[in-house]
């Protein structure tokens, strides 16, 4: 891409045009930065009546007129509407929506400078209706590494201001190790008291605890007043650390690479939403490395710095970009079947926080399976249920996994031996307690069986099928008492009151190497079939309204009419009423 005055020398005329026309700008274009990095900066000042001139710069990214101009200041110390450090202004909201391409630099100043500043000096009332409805958070201004992140709790973002220092527990999960890279949770906060005693004033919750459950660093934290106005880099961050009252010196600990790593907490207040102040954390990683010198014994020592950001992590944090889904936390799943519609609908249902995840399989990973499965090839030869639980229990911590590795059916031959649990046992105890079953198998003969069990103890289910090609495919849900049952949905499909899915003649095949048949199509053709049947179990599990207009069942259709034709999926939606051929819906109406 050419740098926009080369490609656009007649906008870069019309721009220093604009700024000598506008009233009160005295501006000119840094021909030296221009000629030595193709960068435009008109620097210069605005004059307001009864103002000293305010000295401004105007920096044009590479990617303009189609984006927006930096307006720096920086003599200005506005607390508000400002970078504390780099001193650019906030004229327009951080969406890219308010500028236009027909935009100008001098527009810019000359209309949104004066309006900020007398908003800034008016009523501040006034100002919170006109100004973008959100907070300024000020630690997002800090320079923090990229990776680094500490996870924070959330007790310990409700403290009383009156704590001013004291202890803080980091550690990290069981197959992490300590790092120069920090990535740790926050499991402990100790507040110091009198004589130098700490004592508890926040505690990780349990699924929080368990996650980071290898406690390996021990730290320091202070409050600040305020963040640095200097600079929020490491070193300015650390020097007001040490210099607010309370502050101790934490213990060394031996990082992967040998340096001896210190991890020092600051905790400030901060706007988190409009006119909203809560505390934030930042935590300064010091990293010293000790060399021997070549020649001679003498040791040097080189000593480094980074921010690491703090970041929330609780079930309430979470939830907060999902309200929709309040509820799911006190919900139990059991989902069987983990290939391509199956283990990413685990992971949709461990983003929407259900409480608790069952799954069901006998399969490992295979690397042919990998094209339209969840996770590559790092997962080959896994269980497929090891794989999902150990992926949950990693980054979904309020999701509580259990995984049953059973092939259903399966006969036991007199040389396995006998086992503790038989296969009824299993499933007996695998459904005990569930909100909702969902199968995602495609085996007809599990399908009766999971039907049967669930009737029986008034389970509602979901069953989620693919079709040959990846040409459509079905959700079905199934609410004992208010629909038909498992059997009524195959009858409907066979006598066509609803219709089944398109399906590709030649959509099968035996891959090299594969002990059974399977269907071809892409993961992106099962992606449809797995947001529907995502939205229709959590619908289902927080008792969304059923009434003459809800469906029960969705048949997709993404079938094209010649191979080079591009179509969207086309979903249709239908009723499960009893089949009224339907023998199981019958006798349980005698019973």
């Amino acid at each position: 891409m050419r740098k926009w005055p080369d490609a656009l020398p007649e906008r870069l005329k019309f721009e220093a045009q604009e700024f000598e026309r506008a009233d009160g700008l005295d501006f000119t274009l840094d021909e030296a930065e221009l000629a030595a990095a193709g960068t435009v900066v008109f620097r210069g000042t605005l004059t307001l009546a009864g103002r000293d001139p305010i000295e401004l710069e105007v920096r044009y990214p590479d990617s303009f007129p189609y984006l927006r101009p930096e307006v720096f200041a920086p003599r200005l110390k506005l607390g508000r509407h400002q970078n504390p450090y780099r001193a650019n202004l906030c004229l327009l909201e951080r969406s890219t929506r308010q500028w236009a391409p027909s935009n100008t630099g001098a527009g810019l100043v000359a209309e949104r400078v004066p309006k900020l500043l007398t908003l800034l000096e008016g009523d501040a009332e006034q100002m919170r209706r006109e100004e973008a409805p959100q907070g300024e958070p000020a630690s997002h201004y800090c320079r923090t590494r990229p990776g680094a992140v500490v996870f924070v709790p959330s007790d310990a973002l409700r403290m009383s201001k009156e704590m001013r220092a004291g202890e803080m527990s980091l550690a990290v999960g069981a197959s992490e190790a300590v790092d120069p890279i920090l990535r740790a949770g926050m499991t402990t906060v100790k507040a110091r008291g009198e004589k130098k005693q700490h004592r508890v004033v926040a505690r990780a919750d349990e699924p929080f605890a368990k996650r980071f459950s290898r406690v390996v660093l021990e730290g320091r934290w202070v409050r600040l007043d305020k963040f640095p106005e200097e600079d929020g880099g490491p070193d300015h961050l650390l020097a007001a650390a040490r210099a607010a009252p309370g502050f101790e010196t934490p213990r060394s600990y031996t990082s992967q690479d040998g340096s001896q790593m210190r991890v020092y907490g600051v905790v400030c207040e901060e706007e988190v939403r409009q006119s909203d102040y809560e505390d934030v954390w930042l935590f300064v990683v010091e990293l010293t490395r000790t060399d021997r010198a070549r020649q001679g014994r003498r040791k040097t020592a080189q000593t480094t710095r980074y921010v690491a950001r703090g970041e929330r992590l609780s079930a309430a944090d979470l939830g907060e970009r999902i309200p929709t889904l309040d509820g799911m936390r006190g919900k139990k799943v059991a989902l069987v079947g983990l290939g391509a519609l199956g283990a990413p609908l685990a992971f949709e249902l461990a983003r929407a926080q259900v409480g608790e995840l069952r799954v069901l399989d006998d399969d490992l990973v295979e690397a042919g399976t990998t094209v339209r499965w969840p996770f590559g090839i790092s997962a080959v030869g896994h269980l497929k249920t090891q794989v999902v639980r150990d992926v949950v229990a990693r980054d979904y911590p309020y999701t509580r996994v259990a995984a049953l590795n059973l092939l259903v059916g399966s006969v036991r031959a007199p040389a396995d031996g006998a086992s503790a649990h038989s296969e009824a046992e299993l499933l007996t105890e695998f459904l005990d307690g569930v909100d909702l079953v969902i199968d995602a198998t495609a085996e007809v003969g599990v399908q009766q069986l999971l039907a049967a069990l669930a009737d029986d103890i008034g389970i509602p289910q979901v069953y989620v099928t693919a079709t040959a090609g990846g040409w459509g495919g079905i959700v079905a849900r199934i609410t004992p008492g208010r629909t038909g049952c498992w059997w009524c949905l195959r009858r409907r499909i066979d006598d066509k009151s609803i219709p089944h899915p398109p399906c590709a003649e030649t959509g099968t095949t035996q891959p090299r190497g594969c002990s059974a048949p399977t269907w071809t199509g892409t993961s992106f053709d099962a992606l449809p079939l797995v947001a529907q049947a995502a939205r229709t179990a959590t619908f289902t599990l927080l008792g969304g309204r059923d009434d003459a207009a809800s469906a029960d069942v969705f048949i997709c259709s993404q079938e094209a009419e010649t191979s080079v034709q591009l179509r969207a999926p086309e979903w249709t939606t239908h009723r499960l009423d009893p089949h009224p051929e339907c023998e199981a819906c019958a006798a349980r109406n005698t019973a």
